[in-house]
């Protein structure tokens, strides 16, 4: 077994991973025996059952899978005294909440949302609605076999029950114990449970009408939970994300109560249900919107979160989809977004381009298509993808007219290797050679610039959405790089009117640093002209397709092959000529 793994789960239950934090909570659960061991053998049967039916790599790989059997378990053992049938109903409960999990992560991921611990609370709900026929199990609903206890001011050891409660331990000495873990690991959790905790008493006691009543509040660990998954986990810490969590705190108030009187009738617990519901809408809407303060990349804590965010903007940019112009040469920017023209609301985020010469986009006057410099140039292709759709039978405006019925006028979408979609819109006439299905590379030739559909002279129109659908909402992106005033920028977006070029890219020079799995690299370390050391890297990927080089101390360092680029964007491990790699 994985104990490492299993102590983390643990740890998993507070959003954090940290083997040794998990190994402090499987003690601290001691201060009430049957709570401990419950979990404990509710881990046991997960497993067991996880290797019955071959899904141990399953979950080994995703720890929700453990910490909400374990939470099940525990929620049990408050319950009911441990005896040989409650092992039985632990063992059953576990198995269906491992299958339960499964189920909710494959239909969640679809729209990449965590299940958080949505899988528990519906369990136990069953499993709470079932113990009202088993009287030969039952024990009582509070169960008060916790063996260590303090009191303490109403004020704080309501937040210390609170925090315990999480754990099936609703008392101060649990409480203190995991505050202390909490934050030895992580400040920003810690400030968050404190703030998230009193933040939610003070609006419930606004709506009760009594401080004191929302603070016997059982339930009010869930404002601590939502408070320290969108304050620190989902979003990153920042004071905008504070207010945010705050909002979601005050929401878990009243979707509290109000789950707590539906509850009643039958004399269920509202467990996390709150937390479940607040956290999962503000996840789904946020990314749904992309919003900036989202979480992309969740590390162990909230501080190293915000760090590997904060050293990935400054090294790459804006976290956005990142395609390349969809040109060769000098074009100008004729619309941003947000612009004054076509560039609204769900338009909003979309670039045009022209070619200009002495500030004209056309020679003469103007009066002919092939009068503007941009007219029968070609449209590259802007990511490596397959086409999904196109048209390219309208025919191109003449110079004062548009076409107001077929908006998007001739167009093809192309989906990216890293699943968004391009769209690229106005273009000529019958210019299209390519089919449905087929697989282009970045810079391939595609199509060229026309005037037809609402267009009112040649240009290139180019967005990035989620959908292959024409037109469809869309989103935020930036040009991977670009030169702009004798300057390679990189991850941006150009201001109107300025003058950029794309970068063709190098393909000898990606061939030499695509670098195959499992290949070797030796070196020397010279020093005073002689060699002091011989050291070797490998090239490996992990499971998530990462690669990285890795040398004999297991240290790693990652990086990112692309056709216009090659960086090394994180590092793992101590002291090593890696590390020094990675810092230049």
């Amino acid at each position: 077994m994985n104990i490492s793994l299993f102590a983390k789960s643990y740890a998993n239950i507070l959003f954090l991973e940290n083997k040794y934090v998990g190994v402090a909570l499987i003690f601290i659960t001691f201060i009430n025996p049957s709570v401990a061991i419950s979990g404990i053998l509710a881990l046991i049967a997960t497993v067991l059952f996880a290797e019955l039916v071959d899904l141990r790599s399953e979950y080994l790989g995703q720890g929700f899978y453990l910490y909400n059997s374990i939470l099940v378990g525990m929620g049990v053992g408050f319950l009911f005294e441990p005896s040989v049938l409650s092992v039985v109903f632990i063992a059953i409960l576990s198995s269906f909440t491992f299958l339960f999990s499964y189920m909710l992560n494959r239909l969640f991921y679809i729209y990449k949302i965590p299940i958080l611990s949505l899988p528990f609370s519906v369990v136990t709900i069953f499993a709470y609605l079932a113990s009202i026929k088993y009287s030969g199990l039952f024990v009582g609903l509070v169960n008060s076999k916790a063996i260590y206890d303090i009191h303490l001011p109403l004020e704080l050891s309501a937040l210390l029950k609170s925090i315990g409660t999480i754990f099936f331990l609703p008392n101060t000495m649990a409480g203190i114990l995991i505050l202390v873990l909490i934050l030895a690991v992580s400040r920003v959790v810690f400030f968050m449970a404190i703030a998230s905790f009193y933040f939610g008493v003070a609006i419930h006691s606004y709506f009760l009408g009594s401080f004191e009543q929302a603070l016997y509040s059982a339930y009010s660990f869930n404002y601590i939970l939502v408070g320290v998954a969108l304050g620190g986990i989902f979003l990153l810490p920042s004071i905008k994300n504070f207010l945010l969590a705050l909002i979601g705190v005050a929401i878990s108030v009243v979707l509290t109560d109000s789950i707590e009187i539906l509850f009643n009738y039958y004399a269920i617990p509202v467990f996390t249900l709150p937390f479940n519901f607040t956290v999962i809408t503000f996840v789904f809407v946020l990314s749904m919107i992309y919003y900036k303060g989202f979480n992309y990349n969740i590390k162990s804590t909230p501080e190293k979160s915000l760090a590997s965010y904060l050293s990935s903007l400054f090294r790459f940019g804006i976290n956005e989809a990142k395609i390349s112009p969809p040109f060769s040469g000098e074009w100008s920017v004729y619309q941003v977004f947000n612009d004054e023209w076509t560039h609204k609301g769900n338009y909003k985020h979309a670039y045009d381009f022209v070619i200009e010469k002495d500030n004209k986009t056309y020679k003469n006057q103007g009066l002919y298509l092939e009068d503007y410099y941009c007219f029968g140039e070609s449209v590259l292709a802007p990511v490596n993808g397959y086409i999904v759709e196109f048209r390219h039978d309208l025919p191109d405006n003449q110079i004062g007219s548009v076409d107001r019925i077929n908006n998007w006028g001739n167009y093809i979408i192309i989906k990216s290797d890293f699943g968004f979609y391009v769209e690229i819109s106005h273009v000529m006439q019958y210019s299209i050679k390519l089919h449905v299905g087929e697989y282009v590379k970045l810079n391939d030739v595609v199509a060229k610039c026309g005037n037809s559909g609402y267009s009112p002279q040649p240009h290139i129109h180019i967005q990035v959405q989620d959908t292959p659908n024409l037109g469809a909402h869309t989103r935020g992106f930036c040009f991977s790089e670009y030169y702009s005033k004798n300057r390679i920028i990189f991850n941006s977006l150009p201001n109107k009117n300025e003058i950029i070029e794309s970068i063709i890219a190098d393909k000898s020079m990606f061939s030499r640093l695509n670098f195959i799995l499992d290949e070797s690299f030796k070196y020397e370390v010279f020093k005073d002209d002689k060699i002091i050391e011989e050291i070797e890297f490998v090239a490996v990927m992990n499971t998530l397709g990462e690669f990285y080089f890795e040398d004999s101390h297991k240290n790693k360092l990652y990086f990112y092959t692309h056709i216009n680029l090659f960086y090394f964007y994180n590092y793992e491990g101590g002291d090593s000529y890696l590390k020094y790699i990675f810092k230049i």
